[in-house]
């Protein structure tokens, strides 16, 4: 399963907007359930964030496909899943 896969599942369904802190865990209980070969990654917020900003319009570092914005403005940790 990719990063991006793990992270749209955190989200669950399209349109649900999450604080980072509760992505972090559920991403952090996706792995653990059925990715333990990722936990051994150690920089996995920093996979989280840089995954979100990949792939969204709303970041400088976007990279194509569109899948998450983020909400509530810049640097406030809120973030949308659109695909």
């Amino acid at each position: 399963m990719t990063w991006l896969e793990i992270i749209k599942r955190a989200f669950g369904s399209i349109g649900t907007e999450l604080h980072l802190s509760e992505i972090y865990t559920r991403v952090f209980d996706i792995v653990d359930t059925e990715c333990p070969e990722k936990r051994n990654d150690k920089t996995i917020e920093s996979t989280i964030r840089g995954t979100l900003e990949r792939f969204s319009e709303d970041s400088d570092a976007f990279g194509g496909e569109h899948c998450f914005s983020i909400t509530r403005g810049k640097g406030r940790g809120y973030w949308r899943r659109d695909n």
